[in-house]
């Protein structure tokens, strides 16, 4: 039998990210080629300069693009949360508490899979302030994860139904 999905959200990267990723690149692409023609470097030397770089900045804006969403599912049995290759499956009978809150990026320096002090866990999206935090049971000690929503309310809602616990209160 198949799980039902109570919840399901996508939270994509901002549409400015990666060109901003790219034009940074093309500029790094540039003083790199300027730096290698000042030197005096043979032709051969600078097209291969161009190129390196041309491919870094590539697959730098690849590997953005992979961890470019936060996914969250809840089901009758379980909470998944992921962010590219990263992923966590919280048993809703392990959730202990859910709450709105806001994300402090400074708090676990940064965005995207992030593990703070204390156990934390944070899966978010750079440009999304709100969301929600799960505690969970995990291995006999609590654990707190975070995860970036568009519409927090609502999952805290799902997670807390699924869960039976009455959080969905508010951390802001």
């Amino acid at each position: 039998m198949a799980a039902t999905v109570g919840y399901r959200e996508r939270v994509p990267m901002p549409g400015w990210v990666v060109p901003a990723l790219a034009a940074l690149g093309g500029l790094m692409a540039f003083r790199r080629l300027r730096g290698a023609a000042r030197k005096g470097r043979p032709a051969w030397r600078r097209a291969l300069t161009l190129a390196n770089s041309v491919m870094t900045v590539m697959t730098v804006v690849r590997f953005v693009r992979g961890l470019s969403q936060v996914a969250v599912e809840v089901e009758e049995r379980n909470v998944h949360l992921g962010v590219g290759p990263f992923e966590k499956r919280i048993p809703v009978e392990s959730v202990r508490d859910v709450r709105v809150a806001s994300y402090n990026p400074l708090r676990f320096l940064g965005w995207g899979y992030r593990m703070g002090p204390g156990g934390r866990r944070a899966f978010s999206q750079i440009g999304v302030r709100r969301g929600v935090e799960i505690v969970a049971e995990d291995d006999g000690s609590e654990r707190t994860y975070f995860v970036s929503s568009n519409e927090p309310e609502a999952l805290a809602s799902a997670v807390a139904a699924a869960a039976g616990v009455g959080g969905a209160g508010s951390a802001l």
